[in-house]
């Protein structure tokens, strides 16, 4: 599950109580307190921000349990007061000062809650008959109720108080439900609220608890029990990894040194490390978003300016690919005076160097003044065969670069032999036109590689007779070769 995911799930148990819209996002009650008093809040969430919020009652417990049910013809919030139960259409009824709360919306839209009451007892209230059940189930007291529909069928999940782990009961029931143990892990220590889904593809549920912690653990339907972080006061997911958290702060601009060196004092690998959604290091994390003080934090304390994130990408690749031009120079200016390789590149982004990025992304002037001041190469070519100084034409920056010859920072590749005559170079010497260097290196380069075949071959055969043989012969070769390139009169 990604982090955003995690998000979701972390803002649900942190409220008192949610819904989803049937248009759009989700409903969450919040409480709030002011002056002493406790009120609770219903907030929309759009699925990226909240945009609107009404106030639904002034007097609620601090950690009343709260449930908002959704219809397409109705809408009621159920919570519990300070002393009892508030609701506008039922009456009250006594709830146990820690009791959970539940309820759903059958498919004639009657209304059904659930909720633990003074007795320590799990009761079923059928709103529109006010008929109140005791359910023959064991309770552990002052445990979160929930109530959700899974392939059609309503299932109210609790905590037991025989083995405290999550069981469930499947809704409506004739004369006895059937208990189904959703889980036979491990104990469940301080357990405040949970969320259940369905595993995926499997016929088993898993659970997403919070505890007093505030832990966020998940339950898998086969016993297993894993830490994924912790939930604080405002609904904010922190992963459990600290490189996660360190990395997720640097891609926020969060990141500051008190938290910085908290890390660092537990696992100084952490200013190097990938990690959080965007599995970045914190430094990339910070280049990409433009966070300029967190930059400098990072760099102040030691951060690898060359350490690479997936995909071989280095924090000056992304902030010349990436970052926003607000402090754009700035930060590729840091990165240089801190170390940065000024032309690495790699496979993964065909080779091409922080300059020739400059002139695909952005063009952005200054940062093209800083690598070319940093000693920025013209002469290395992508896996294209192409220089800063080709991928510059007609983006109107040609004039920021040296004026370098072309021939000199293009491919180097042979001379072709001349057709005309060789010029005459004195009255009594004409030479013939003379074999380019770089022709005669690739000779010897082929040469050599020839040798080192045959060498091998002759390992295997032992057979000394054609190995004199291919060596004379090819001693001759490089002698005549060596005679053609070094020719004098």
């Amino acid at each position: 599950m990604s982090q955003t995911q995690l998000q979701d799930i972390a803002r649900r148990l942190a409220a008192a109580g949610y819904t989803e819209d049937p248009g759009e996002g989700e409903y969450l009650l919040c409480v709030s307190h002011e002056n002493e008093n406790y009120s609770l809040i219903s907030k929309h969430w759009t699925g990226y921000f909240f945009d609107n919020q009404e106030l639904i009652s002034q007097a609620v417990r601090q950690e009343t349990p709260a449930t908002y049910i959704v219809t397409p013809t109705l809408q009621c919030v159920y919570s519990v007061d300070e002393e009892e139960w508030l609701t506008s259409n039922i009456p009250r009824y006594s709830v146990h000062y820690k009791g959970g709360l539940a309820a759903y919306a059958d498919k004639d839209e009657e209304l059904h809650v659930f909720f633990e009451d003074s007795e320590e007892k799990l009761v079923h209230l059928e709103v529109r008959r006010r008929a109140l059940t005791t359910l023959p189930v064991r309770l552990a007291t002052g445990s979160p109720i929930v109530v959700d529909v899974f392939n059609g069928l309503f299932h109210l999940f609790y905590v037991s108080s025989l083995d405290r782990q999550i069981h469930y009961i499947i809704l409506p029931f004739d004369d006895v439900p059937e208990d189904h143990i959703m889980s036979e892990g491990k104990l469940i220590e301080g357990l405040k609220k949970f969320t259940v889904s369905l595993a995926p593809g499997k016929e088993r549920f898993d659970a997403y608890v919070l505890t007093e912690g505030p832990e966020l653990l998940f339950i898998s339907g086969d016993g297993r029990n894993s830490l994924l972080g912790t939930i604080d006061a405002a609904g904010e997911f922190l992963p459990e990894r600290q490189i996660d958290r360190c990395c997720t702060e640097a891609w926020d601009g969060t990141l500051v040194a008190d938290r910085l060196e908290d890390y660092l004092s537990t696992n100084p690998n952490t200013i190097n490390s990938p990690g959080g959604e965007q599995d970045l290091t914190p430094l990339a994390a910070a280049c990409w978003r433009g966070h300029l003080d967190v930059v400098e934090l990072l760099i102040d304390h030691g951060a690898d300016p060359n350490a690479l994130s997936p995909r071989n990408r280095t924090p000056l690749f992304f902030a010349t690919t990436r970052l926003p031009a607000e402090n754009r120079a700035v930060i590729v200016r840091i990165l240089l005076r801190a170390g940065a390789n000024v032309d690495q590149c790699y496979a993964e982004d065909n080779f091409n160097t922080p300059l020739m990025n400059s002139f695909i992304f952005f063009q952005d002037r200054d940062v093209i003044r800083e690598l070319l001041a940093h000693g920025a190469s013209l002469m290395v070519q992508n896996a294209k065969g192409m220089t800063a100084g080709m991928l510059a034409e007609g983006t109107g920056l040609e004039n920021e670069l040296p004026q370098v010859p072309r021939r000199s920072i293009a491919r180097p590749s042979p001379e072709p032999l001349s057709q005309s005559p060789p010029p005459q170079l004195s009255p009594q010497l004409l030479l013939p036109p003379p074999i380019p260097r770089n022709m005669g290196y690739l000779r010897k380069r082929l040469l050599e590689i020839f040798i080192s075949i045959v060498l091998l071959i002759v390992k295997y055969s032992n057979t000394q007779d054609v190995l004199d043989e291919v060596l004379r012969r090819v001693r001759a070769k490089i002698i005549a070769q060596e005679n053609r390139e070094h020719h004098t009169p």
